[in-house]
């Protein structure tokens, strides 16, 4: 409790409430969907989003001659490959969670999942607070005066290392 008690609930600001309801739904969601379900919801949309990138043209050949719009038979391609690839994944993960329950295993999956769902929530306020450097965010009162973005500072530090460094070499390339 060391970080909750440096923090002074009096002069919380608005930018601390909302880093601190991001932090606590993604813990209170992967506690309750457990670590197995989000495993799988993850991996079934990067796998998703990859088979529409991969395979959503090839799909949009066969749609052609019933749309008049490339665009739009393009879309449509990429739409029905990745929604029917998530409804298949989402089947598959489903039986895949009734084989842990019957192993017994879903008090160890809710507790890694809440540690999961709080590593998600680290995760999408470093994001978002390496996001909101690009604007004129960081200069307010309110993000000054905020208690909490400070702790984000060595995680921020570390992502901006390496998304600068991806830059870097994508633009060398």
């Amino acid at each position: 409790m060391l970080v909750l008690d440096s923090i002074n609930l009096d002069q919380i600001v608005w930018v601390d409430a909302v880093v601190l309801a991001a932090l606590v739904l993604s813990l209170g969601l992967g506690i309750f969907r457990g670590i197995v379900r989000e495993i799988l919801s993850l991996s079934s949309w990067i796998i998703s989003i990859w088979l529409a990138y991969v395979y959503g043209d090839d799909l949009a050949i066969v749609v052609v001659p019933w749309v008049e719009s490339e665009r739009l038979s393009g879309l449509i391609g990429y739409v029905v490959v990745f929604v029917t690839v998530l409804v298949l994944l989402s089947l598959v993960g489903a039986l895949l969670l009734k084989l842990f329950r019957i192993a017994g295993l879903s008090g160890t999956s809710r507790l890694l999942g809440g540690l999961f769902g709080f590593l998600r929530g680290l995760v999408i306020v470093t994001v978002l607070l390496f996001s909101a450097e690009w604007t004129p965010a960081t200069s307010q009162a309110w993000f000054r005066d905020s208690q909490i973005v400070p702790y984000f500072d060595v995680p921020l530090t570390w992502f901006k290392s390496r998304v600068v460094n991806q830059l870097n070499t994508a633009t060398l390339q």
